[in-house]
């Protein structure tokens, strides 16, 4: 599945094709920057997340949101951070992020602002496989 439409600077969009049980199955997986002085949640990444509903296909978003909120494991929440929770809940969406290792440090700043954003479908095989690091 070509997706140039789901790609720009700031995120990159791959299918990925599996198989289980002999049946073949497709998910979409992205890489999505959201750059501080941008709008949250990005445009192109709300019109990603509405492609594979309408067409039932299964998401997986690796984003570096420069978002805070308790959901995501940050122990504050700014107005980027209510801002995604709020979308996050309209859509098919599950935060699959666990632990409260700080996913950006600098200087004595420590953060989470790493999220991982995984399609219900596919939202307790993914959460099970994945490692903590608490």
């Amino acid at each position: 599945m070509n997706l140039p439409q789901f790609g720009n600077e700031d995120i990159t969009t791959a299918s990925v094709t599996y198989t289980v049980n002999n049946q073949d199955h497709t998910m979409i997986i992205a890489s999505v920057y959201v750059a501080i002085e941008d709008q949250e949640p990005p445009p192109l990444m709300e019109k990603l997340v509405q492609h594979c509903t309408n067409n039932h296909i299964p998401l997986v978003l690796a984003c570096d949101t420069n978002a805070h909120h308790p959901a995501w494991g940050s122990v504050d929440y700014n107005h980027r951070g209510i801002i995604l929770s709020e979308y996050i809940a309209t859509t098919n969406l599950e935060v699959a992020n666990c632990g409260t290792e700080p996913t950006f440090c600098a200087g004595n700043k420590r953060t989470i602002i790493d999220v991982t954003l995984v399609d219900k479908v596919l939202y307790r095989d993914i959460r099970t496989s994945v490692a903590c690091l608490a």
